[in-house]
């Protein structure tokens, strides 16, 4: 699947600093998006996306169209009422039919699992697994359009304590289970979103008792714009508009130090140093995606000779020159090298990501080329 060769939000330099933002911004800005003439550009694609939530989607769907419009979908949505997201699809009748999804979310939450009891074996789990199973199959086999499913997240109470995720009879242990089977079953149009590695990230915010008796949400109001973006970056990776090659600056990105300057022993790279082990395992995590089906492309203010030393001789190089697609040192501006990497490999500049520790370099790539996705890397290399 195309999802499965692009580079995902779930990295946190890969989250778009929409997510940091209050939410009540987020929602005044996604309003203004809304009722904007100016909120759709020629990059942006138009989609039909329906919400089919277990719970009241009515927040997470106001802040969807600003994260989804971040990600390149200019989205018309339909919103599922509360207790009717299932229901709807099964229904040929219904609004969701009527309304012509180009893209579903399907978001459940663990108060819809049938849970077993706590003094079970592991063969009757299965079985409870299995009939749980059934009905998202119909689902499934409903629709023939890509589907960004949300699995099921943890309760916020363990009934077996501690244990609550490895035995048989724990509610954790269930809801994994289930989680495992769904991935493993469904169809190549279903794309997952892993709820429980989303509420670790997010932490207590992730439960809101008090909010899901009041209206029917489970999550706290400042854990949407974390889950609005988990969201619209899958479904951009389901409609093949996920962000494709990567390209990275050397100095002060993939080592510390100026290797023109300070020479390839003076480099900051290796676990002799803090700063040189962050490095070797920002290195990893690029080798990574590049295993994953990733272009790495290499793009650096520096001569040719120079900046290939570090590949050639230090041992603490997890990457090699063979691992980029396209090699650039040179002392052209960093914009018309991005062009000119993009052109050679046939991509759109909307399929780039552009790294680089110097700010001046990122706001001119920003300025120049608002397509390609800019971060720039400050501070602690860790």
């Amino acid at each position: 699947m195309e999802a499965r060769k692009s580079i995902s939000a779930e990295n946190a330099m890969g989250d778009p600093l929409l997510a940091d933002h209050p939410v009540e911004i987020l929602q005044r800005f996604a309003k203004r998006i809304r009722l904007s003439e100016h909120g759709v550009t020629r990059h942006m694609q138009s989609k039909r996306v329906s919400m089919q939530g277990g719970f009241t989607t009515n927040f997470l769907t106001e802040l969807m169209p600003l994260f989804l419009g971040h990600r390149g979908i200019n989205a018309t949505i339909h919103d599922s009422a509360y207790g009717a997201s299932l229901t709807e699809i099964l229904d040929p009748s219904s609004p969701f039919w009527k309304f012509g999804a180009d893209l579903v979310f399907l978001l459940p939450t663990h108060r819809e699992l049938n849970y077993p009891p706590p003094a079970i074996d592991s063969e009757t789990v299965d079985a409870w697994v299995e009939k749980e199973l059934t009905l998202w199959h119909s689902v499934w086999n409903k629709l023939n359009i890509p589907i960004v499913q949300l699995s099921f997240g943890p309760g916020p109470t363990r009934v077996l304590a501690e244990g609550d995720g490895f035995y048989p009879g724990g509610e954790l242990h269930y809801i994994r289970e289930v989680n495992r089977r769904l991935v493993r079953e469904a169809p190549k149009h279903v794309s997952f979103v892993d709820a429980e590695r989303l509420a670790a990230r997010i932490g207590p915010m992730w439960h809101d008792e008090r909010l899901y008796h009041l209206a029917k949400q489970p999550f706290s109001m400042e854990a949407l714009p974390a889950i609005a973006n988990a969201l619209s970056a899958a479904a951009a990776a389901s409609l093949g508009l996920a962000r494709k090659a990567l390209i990275v600056d050397l100095d002060n990105t993939l080592w510390g130090g100026v290797i023109g300057d300070d020479g390839l022993k003076g480099i900051i790279l290796g676990p002799e140093t803090p700063e040189g082990e962050a490095f070797v395992s920002f290195q990893r995590y690029l080798k990574s995606l590049s295993q994953r089906g990733i272009v790495l492309c290499a793009c650096s203010k520096n001569e040719d000779k120079i900046a290939r030393e570090p590949f050639e001789r230090h041992s603490a190089m997890v990457l090699q020159a063979e691992d980029f697609a396209d090699f650039r040192a040179n002392f052209e501006d960093k914009a018309k090298n991005i062009r000119a990497i993009a052109k050679k490999l046939n991509l759109g500049l909307d399929a780039f990501v552009f790294i680089d520790d110097s700010a001046v370099e990122c706001a001119l790539v920003r300025k120049s080329l608002p397509e390609v996705w800019t971060i720039h890397l400050e501070g602690d290399p860790s």
